[in-house]
């Protein structure tokens, strides 16, 4: 029994590891990076902003947690003087890491094929797997294509 409640306390410690919060404040247009995701405020209002974290954005309120692809961010304040200025205060945390050689927890090949790799037949390039193509030709002599 003891050695069951030691493992526990230890994946307890690295689920906590992995999932620690941060707090970032944006100006409208910044962008910051956190464990391998580009968290960016696109907008602003005096009680909601528009985050996106890589190529996906949502509308966050105030006080509202929200799941942004790789990041859970809650928005804590806002300093709003036009939709284009000011800034916002954000608590960020990492739900995963993706470039870090292992498939794990959230990570899947849809949304993290670095470490997931990719299905047969597909290969993951910039973030995303796409089919293969094979190379017909490794030298311009070799190619008949004009």
């Amino acid at each position: 029994m003891e050695k069951a409640q030691i493992i526990i306390f230890f994946v307890i410690l690295i689920l906590l590891e992995l999932s620690v919060a941060e707090q970032i404040t944006l100006d409208v247009g910044e962008s910051k990076e956190l464990n391998g995701n580009t968290i960016k405020l696109k907008s602003i209002k005096s009680d909601k902003v528009v985050i996106t974290v890589n190529d996906e954005s949502k509308i966050i309120t105030k006080d509202k947690e929200e799941i942004i692809g790789a990041v859970k961010v809650t928005l804590i304040e806002t300093f709003y003087i036009t939709s284009s200025e000011g800034n916002a205060k954000l608590e960020v945390t990492s739900l995963y890491v993706c470039g870090d050689a292992r498939c794990e927890g959230l990570e899947t090949q849809k949304n993290c094929c670095q470490d997931c790799g990719c299905q047969q037949g597909y290969d993951c390039e910039n973030k995303q797997c796409i089919i293969h193509v094979e190379n017909e030709c490794n030298a311009d002599e070799e190619c008949d294509d004009n």
